[in-house]
């Protein structure tokens, strides 16, 4: 009899086996840890913008570059990286100096922006002067780093381009409106040319269509007077601009009176200076509608911290127009502007092309870039900033003069005689030749110092000069902030 053997199946648990369930045992805690840590960790909300203060940025062409990262969320952000590689993305540095930075550091060669931290609702600037080398440009930022988690990522990026603004943009002058006194008849105005920002090929061919006979520095009638402009190129055909040339009588007489000063006695290629435009109201009647018009030839271009700073009306970058508004009998107003130069060469203009009363010693728009005869205009650059008179500079060490010290000053200058005098009668001028102060010294004895206080004058190159008897002797000096 055949007996039946059965044989019963074992399971074998290898080390293999084992290690495997383990390990899955060990990825489903770890995916479930991750899963709770991703709703407990810190949240934030950090939104990046550009801000390009001239939105056309055409080629060879500068403007100011503002990238901003704002803190909209409930806790404060920490260890933040923004890529903002400007460098590759076709501009320059417009000047040498320094990036303008909130906070953080800025390399613009590695293209990253760090910042240490952002407080709940606070927002951090970086402004960055840059010359576009190129047609079109696009900028391109974006939050690459973050301690927290963003929980709207949506706005951790930033992006501009001018490739659609290039070739169909142009600006026309609002109407230029001069005011004269009553019996003139009429006036010779400037009026600047129409900026015509497309894609076509430099130089522009610009013609003036009507009316033919009144160009631009012509005498002008009483009344309106309509100017058309074309700007005709190969590949956006041609652009149009019209506006008018007014010229109003008014009984109301002001007397109006710009002056610049700046921190660079000379200004040359590649280099940056700060400016002062200073309008006053030197009449006893309140003036109306002033408005200063900024005249920049190529070789010349706007840049500063944010914008230009107006202590009253506005400044438009782009127009370069200084809307001033209206300015009391004694009263001035101010505008700080930085320039960057092209060229060793290169001159602007400054002038006020309106007001609704007439001037005493001046027209409006009376003059083009780049020559200054009046006292309602002023060239901006210290390389043509001589006095128109010619007088010849007394040396600071003449003994038989004065000294001068110290020179630069910031508050006071003094002036040291070598010999006695029974009056010295004195004059500050401008870089212009226009007179700033004046007044006499009474017997002057020898080896004394007389005191003159510079707090009101704006910093910039002056000339003080000096009178006694018949000798005239002239210095020049240089104010600072």
């Amino acid at each position: 009899m055949n007996s039946t053997h059965i044989i019963t199946p074992t399971t074998v648990h290898s080390s293999d086996a084992i290690e495997n369930r383990h390990f899955c045992r060990r990825l489903l805690l770890g995916l479930l840890l991750l899963y709770c840590y991703s709703f407990t960790q810190a949240q934030t909300n950090l939104a990046l913008e550009l801000e390009i203060l001239n939105p056309l940025f055409p080629k060879f062409s500068a403007t100011t570059v503002i990238l901003s990262i704002e803190n909209k969320g409930d806790v404060a952000a920490s260890n933040i990286a923004v890529s903002f590689p400007a460098l590759e993305q076709g501009v320059r540095r417009a000047n040498e100096e320094m990036d303008v930075l909130s906070a953080g550091r800025y390399d613009i060669f590695e293209g990253i922006w760090s910042i240490p931290s952002i407080a709940v609702g606070n927002t951090e600037r970086l402004e960055l002067d840059l010359y576009a080398l190129e047609n079109p440009i696009h900028f391109f930022a974006q939050i690459t780093a973050l301690d927290q988690v963003d929980e709207q990522p949506d706005d951790d990026t930033a992006t501009f381009t001018n490739e659609g603004l290039l070739h169909k943009f142009t600006y026309c002058p609002d109407d230029i409106i001069v005011t004269i006194p009553r019996g003139v008849g009429g006036a010779r105005v400037f009026y600047p040319d129409p900026i015509f920002q497309t894609a076509c090929g430099h130089p522009f061919e610009v013609t003036q269509l009507k009316p033919t006979d009144l160009p631009s520095g012509a005498f002008f009638p009483v009344g309106f007077t309509g100017t058309l402009f074309e700007a005709a190129g190969d590949v956006c055909g041609n652009l149009l601009c019209a506006y008018n040339v007014v010229v109003q009588e008014r009984d109301e007489t002001v007397d109006l009176e710009l002056s610049a000063s700046s921190d660079r006695p000379k200004v040359d290629r590649f280099e940056r200076a700060d400016y002062r435009l200073t309008v006053r109201n030197n009449s006893d009647t309140d003036a109306s509608g002033i408005k200063v018009q900024l005249t920049l030839p190529e070789d010349m271009v706007q840049v500063g911290e944010f914008q230009p700073t107006a202590s009253q009306g506005r400044y438009i970058p782009f127009y370069r127009l200084w809307e001033v508004g209206d300015l009391a009998a004694q009263t001035a107003a101010t505008l700080d502007i930085a320039i960057f130069t092209l060229s060793d060469t290169a001159q602007a203009l400054a002038q006020i092309i309106s007001a609704e009363q007439a001037d005493l010693d001046s027209t409006p728009s009376s003059t083009g870039c780049c020559e200054a005869s009046e006292d309602d205009e002023v060239i901006l650059n210290a390389t043509s900033n001589r006095p128109r008179t010619n007088f010849p500079l007394t040396p600071n060490h003449n003994q038989a003069i004065a000294t001068l010290f110290p020179n630069p000053t910031r508050g006071q200058l003094n002036v040291a005689f070598e010999d006695a005098a029974p009056t010295v009668a004195w004059s500050i001028l401008d870089v212009n030749g226009q007179l700033i102060q004046s007044g006499q010294w009474e017997e002057v004895a020898a080896t004394t110092i007389q005191t003159l206080a510079l707090e009101t004058l704006g910093a910039g190159v002056y000339y003080l000069r000096t009178q006694q008897s018949t000798t005239v002797s002239t210095w020049r000096f240089v104010k600072l902030y």
